[in-house]
């Protein structure tokens, strides 16, 4: 969290190669506290963990509402200042607004030739965005120090896993590095591959969430390009407003869940927001340039059935087969795998084919409810048949 801190407090005085580091780091960091955080509630409460982990992924959709609210005040604002040539200069136009220089505070975007005599330029007053930076990097260095002092008040002791099938000691004789590599066989062997059946499952829980997961990213980060770009062409504060909707929706499903976890299995609740996912995804494919309610309830739709998914899964593995630090870190590298594959096809097509954006999301809504179907069969038909066979 202090890596996160100080890459968001000086990512304002940064220039473009700096961007691309602190960014870099700061998603570094951000995956690692997003592992650990989960894995942390999972293994403090195991298979009652529904509740806690939906209760601390609210946090998600809250700081979603809140930070553009947080930042608006620090954004340039635009102002339009109509120039009269005739009363600047006795040059021709076009030699006026070649040469033609303002404030160092100033940013002119556009020079527009309105008549014979007057020009439009559209300016950008001074910026104040590193505000909002340093307070929510500090916010993260005083979260740092809290959860710095919570360790030394209990440390974390990380959750030993035995193996049912070799337990024999390693052999003395070897070397260092022999030994090291032995200890790494044995714990991915011992947490991520117990059984092919577990083997399987935690790979396709690992690409459910991944793609899931790539449908919120994209949509933070996508939503309004898409909302500029599309046929019905929305305001920037629409978009906002329908984006705040979105995680409103999102942070109430999760609220809902919290209790809703304590007494309906996580399989039930994940088909229903898959189902409640594809509905959405089916109006903003058919009424996305021809009805503004369409998008709002959409949207809504968006929030309410992505909400719960991430921890529905997380509870559900836990159920199965112990949620360690590997198989936390296994879900967050397919996050940021189908992350990165969707956003390098949006950030190069969404702006000129707006529709590429629905098409993405679809197909991460539609892929994983699949899994979600194979998951179910094999939990009923294979996994559960051998634990009974085994308690036999």
């Amino acid at each position: 969290m202090i890596t996160v801190g100080v890459t968001t407090m000086i990512t304002p005085y940064v220039r473009l190669n700096g961007y691309y580091a602190t960014f870099a780091v700061n998603g570094l960091a951000s995956g690692a506290i997003d592992t650990m955080s989960s894995v942390w509630i999972v293994e403090m409460w195991e298979e009652l963990c529904g509740p806690f982990v939906q209760g601390l992924q609210i946090s998600l959709g809250l700081s979603a509402i809140i930070s553009p609210l947080v930042a608006n005040p620090f954004l340039s604002d635009t102002v339009t200042e109509f120039i009269g040539i005739n009363q600047r200069s006795n040059h021709s136009s076009l030699e006026f607004m070649n040469n033609m220089t303002i404030a160092t505070e100033n940013v002119i975007q556009n020079k527009t030739l309105v008549n014979s005599t007057t020009i439009a330029i559209i300016e950008l007053t001074q910026t104040r965005i590193q505000i909002p930076y340093l307070f929510v990097g500090g916010l993260n260095l005083v979260c740092a120090t809290i959860m710095g002092g919570l360790y030394y008040y209990r440390p974390y002791i990380r959750r030993v896993i035995q193996s049912a099938v070799d337990e024999r000691p390693l052999d003395n004789r070897r070397n260092k590095m022999a030994k090291m590599f032995a200890r790494i066989n044995k714990m991915f062997t011992t947490e991520l591959w117990p059984s092919r059946a577990v083997l399987l499952l935690l790979l396709l829980a690992a690409n459910t969430i991944g793609l899931v997961m790539a449908i919120m990213l994209n949509y933070n980060g996508y939503w309004l390009k898409f909302a500029q770009s599309s046929q019905i062409r929305l305001t920037n504060q629409m978009a906002n407003n329908i984006s705040i909707l979105m995680w409103s929706a999102f942070s109430l499903s999760r609220a809902i869940c919290v209790v809703l976890s304590y007494y309906v299995s996580p399989i039930p609740v994940t088909y229903a927001c898959f189902t409640v996912l594809l509905v959405s995804q089916i109006l903003f494919l058919i009424f996305q340039g021809t009805s503004i309610a369409i998008i709002w309830t959409g949207s809504a739709l968006i929030g309410f059935g992505l909400g719960p998914i991430f921890a529905n899964i997380y509870q559900l593995i836990e159920s199965i087969t112990p949620v360690t630090n590997l198989v936390g870190a296994l879900f967050i590298f397919t996050i940021g795998l189908y992350m990165t594959i969707t956003s390098l096809i949006l950030g190069a097509y969404v702006e000129q084919f707006p529709m590429i954006f629905i098409y993405i999301m679809l197909f991460c809504c539609v892929v994983p409810l699949v899994l979600l179907i194979v998951i179910d069969l094999l939990i009923k038909k294979v996994i559960r048949v051998n634990f009974v066979n085994a308690t036999q």
